[in-house]
């Protein structure tokens, strides 16, 4: 008896409890993309990277999709062929149009610079160009490419979580149903005493 009863308990409490929760994620697929693509030991490229910390490159970098990419990177055979030299500061919109190179010569204000560049954008936009069909490159490692750190959520805060309200009559129809049952069971059991 006790044996049904936690049973009957343990399905009630379990129906009671399901819930569909919604998580909805912010929308990042019109961000734009700064990738710094050099030597880990080159000091020029340490000192890019870390202008990338602080200042006005720090609030822009928190606004975009940030790639540091390391010529020892499996990421890097991407990058490579286009590369006019390292170190390189490559800013591209959302849909992967140049933006903003610079190459060996960064300018020490690369944030006007890169401003500058945006803001002509602005004035004569880029016409799309016709994609050329990619051509596959040997992979010199059997790996993935190393996927890059998560950009932060920049929608103010956490996920916006709404919980849906418990469905209380499917609930408390299978508690009874199950109670229905467990009575039918014990008076079958007294029946045959």
């Amino acid at each position: 008896m006790r044996y049904i009863l936690f049973v009957l308990l343990l399905l009630c409490s379990t129906c009671y409890g399901a819930e569909e929760r919604i998580l909805k994620l912010p929308e990042d697929g019109d961000k734009w993309y700064i990738s710094v693509v050099g030597d880990a030991k080159d000091a020029q490229y340490q000192s890019i990277v870390q202008r990338f910390q602080e200042g006005k490159l720090s609030e822009l970098r928190k606004q975009v999709h940030f790639l540091s990419v390391t010529t020892d990177n499996p990421m890097y055979a991407h990058y490579e062929p286009t590369l006019k030299g390292v170190p390189t500061v490559r800013v591209q919109d959302a849909e992967g149009h140049v933006i903003f190179e610079a190459s060996r010569q960064i300018p020490d204000d690369l944030y006007n610079a890169i401003a500058n560049a945006a803001e002509r954008r602005h004035l004569f936009p880029i016409r799309p160009r016709p994609h050329p069909q990619p051509t596959p490159h040997p992979q010199p490692n059997p790996l993935p490419p190393a996927d890059p750190a998560p950009a932060p959520v920049d929608d103010g805060g956490t996920p916006n979580i709404e919980p849906s309200a418990p469905d209380w009559g499917v609930g408390l129809g299978v508690c009874f149903l199950l109670a229905g049952i467990a009575v039918g069971v014990l008076s079958a059991r007294r029946n045959k005493s």
